[in-house]
């Protein structure tokens, strides 16, 4: 008897710390930053966008902004057009789902310095600066302790606290 009632708080304490850790590692670094660079290769340019995400998480709705330069490229590697500045802030709306964090982009609005229509920022920067955007990431705990989002166990921001 003494090792089922044993087995079952192993099995109990593993199953709430499953579910627990997503929510305390969310709650651990409340405002943070990371850099993003994505390549959007198209036919006939590629596009590239890089910058910094600023993020305040507080039960359940967040804060944030990107400011950033979306350039665009011809085929042969010089520059199709002028660089634009992306400077949007954005609330978001999130939750836990499982393992994973759902996000909804509340609302989205253009700061002042932006040159970049919202659709371009939204569709070469990040879907989620456009409002009503849901996504699905995870959070994972790296060997150096940072904290990273990401999906299907492929962390591709890591968040770094803001002091």
């Amino acid at each position: 008897m003494k090792y089922v009632i044993a087995a079952l708080t192993v099995g109990v304490t593993s199953l709430l710390t499953w579910w627990l850790i997503p929510g305390v590692m969310l709650y651990a670094v409340p405002s943070c930053h990371f850099d993003t660079t994505f390549v959007t290769e198209e036919p006939q340019r590629t596009v590239v966008s890089n910058g910094r995400w600023n993020t305040t998480l507080a039960m359940g709705i967040g804060t944030g902004s990107y400011n950033g330069l979306i350039r665009y490229f011809t085929a042969q590697g010089t520059a199709e057009r002028p660089e634009e500045r992306v400077s949007v802030s954005y609330a978001v709306r999130y939750k836990l789902v499982g393992q994973a964090i759902q996000s909804t982009t509340l609302e989205s609005n253009v700061n002042m310095g932006n040159s970049a229509p919202l659709s371009e920022s939204s569709h070469y920067v990040y879907p989620a600066l456009s409002a009503n955007f849901t996504s699905l990431n995870y959070l994972f705990r790296l060997n150096g302790g940072q904290l990273a989002s990401g999906i299907d166990n492929n962390p591709r921001a890591i968040c770094t606290p803001v002091e």
